[in-house]
């Protein structure tokens, strides 16, 4: 509920009085929160329903101008979300579905689930409003919620209006901090030979037995289930530059595997990437297309190709593309992140 008028010079640079407000009567303790709004505006809807897999997203809260002339809202969601999907891929594919564009995206230390986002979108009457995103992922074991945070505007008064969206945004918390950290437990991927290295995988990949005596470079490989069947192919390919001197040769051999699904090498999109320990590294993407008998099928394939001097590697993971299953490719694509920051050369 409201609590007394404060003052925003705690909230500079603002230029309005603030309120705090909060849901400590929601019956579900995890999603209880607090936040300052603006002293003009008033609840327009309240829901003490708690987000599940039946019922993926809850309206917790809204606030409208009290004079009802619809130049500012907040709104505060509740919503379900699967431990292993970043907050900023989540953020993204539902911008993505709502017919959002994005202005600005701010990762803090470089952290997925650390997400700052500025989006546009065409309402009904044709203006433009502007909305600034924010979020905390809470809960433990498999699943959790999404507390989100959303200031919005006409996009023509952003700049007048930055500075209270900037205070609401900063005051958004939990009331209570989780007794346990949303995240999921890694497992230690090292290896010794060919290249001496060792990071980390999300528990849920599966190593696969590897064929020491097998022709080519070295591969290694762990697989991810997702609903009873197989959803991402991560892959480890390491070979001494003298079998493949030059990169499309190496990286033609490493990407073999998926030749049935049609791979055109000339069409992975390359560009610079945080290295991979001491490693000059370009990323890869590409987008596959193909069918399953009658039925079409796209995957999304995404590398990190790195030359460590006399040894090329390459750490990919394939799986469905955001289209065909999001839940799926924000596993895999995590997966990925997570090797590549937490990846230590010897």
């Amino acid at each position: 509920m409201f609590s007394e008028v404060v003052n925003n010079t705690q909230f500079e640079p603002s230029s309005e009085s603030l309120v705090n407000w909060c849901n400590d009567s929601h019956p579900d303790s995890r999603i209880r929160f607090q936040v300052m709004v603006p002293a003009n505006l008033v609840v327009s809807q309240l829901d003490q329903r708690t987000p599940g897999p039946r019922l993926p997203g809850v309206n917790l809260v809204s606030f409208r101008d009290r004079l009802n002339d619809h130049e500012f809202e907040v709104l505060v969601q509740a919503s379900w979300i699967k431990h292993e999907v970043s907050l900023r891929d989540y953020y993204q594919h539902w911008a993505k579905f709502d017919g959002e564009t994005f202005l600005d995206s701010r990762l803090k230390d470089g952290n997925p689930d650390k997400v700052d986002l500025q989006t546009s979108r065409t309402i009904d009457d044709g203006q433009i409003w502007t909305t600034r995103r924010r979020g905390f992922k809470v809960g433990n074991g498999q699943a959790g919620f999404v507390l989100t945070i959303n200031c919005a505007c006409p996009l023509e008064q952003y700049s007048q209006q930055e500075a209270v969206i900037e205070s609401v945004v900063n005051s958004f918390q939990l009331l209570t901090e989780p007794v346990h950290p949303f995240a999921e437990p890694l497992r230690l991927v090292t290896r010794r030979e060919p290249v001496d290295f060792a990071s980390y995988l999300p528990i849920s990949w599966q190593e696969q037995p590897h064929n020491h005596d097998a022709p080519g470079p070295a591969r290694f490989v762990f697989l991810r289930d997702l609903r009873g069947a197989t959803s991402g192919v991560f892959s480890m390919v390491v070979s001494d530059k003298g079998k493949f001197p030059a990169r499309e040769d190496f990286l033609r051999e490493a990407v073999s595997t998926w030749e049935p699904l049609g791979i055109d090498l000339n069409q992975i999109a390359f560009e610079e990437s945080a290295s991979l320990g001491k490693a000059q590294t370009v990323r890869g993407t590409l987008a596959v297309q193909t069918r399953d008998g009658s039925t079409p099928k796209a995957y999304a394939l995404e590398m990190l190709l790195a030359d460590f001097g006399s040894h090329w590697f390459n750490a990919e993971v394939l799986g469905p593309s955001p289209e065909q299953d999001f839940e799926a490719w924000a596993i895999n694509h995590r997966a990925l992140d997570i090797f590549a920051r937490q990846f230590r050369q010897a």
